[in-house]
């Protein structure tokens, strides 16, 4: 899968969880439940990291402290790198977004 797939199906989820969680009032977006919050955390942190691993891009305040607490509340272990706990992240949001469709149907 390239690059440019990977981004495609990422966008493609961002907007399925955007039209589950979120209520769009015109141009404002509500979250409006805790998971909605979770999620929205989660997809901030993965974006970040992606930002620092791939493209040395640094924001303001380093993502991998969040990540890590993220994945000790859902009960990992956190890696040591940036990059493998980016994989445990892309990991999480597929292992999330997967059981929430098993229990749509």
């Amino acid at each position: 899968m390239t690059e440019g797939e990977t981004w495609k199906q990422d966008v493609a989820r961002g907007q399925e969880l955007l039209d589950r969680d979120f209520h769009n009032e015109g141009e404002t977006v509500v979250i409006n439940t805790p998971e909605g919050i979770d999620r929205y955390q989660l997809v901030a942190v993965k974006a970040a990291l992606r930002l620092e691993v791939q493209l040395g891009m640094k924001g303001k305040v380093n993502p991998l402290p969040v990540a890590r607490q993220i994945l000790e509340a859902h009960g990992k272990v956190p890696a040591r790198t940036k990059r493998q706990v980016l994989a445990q992240i892309e990991d999480l949001v597929e292992h999330l977004m997967g059981g929430d469709d098993e229990q749509d149907e």
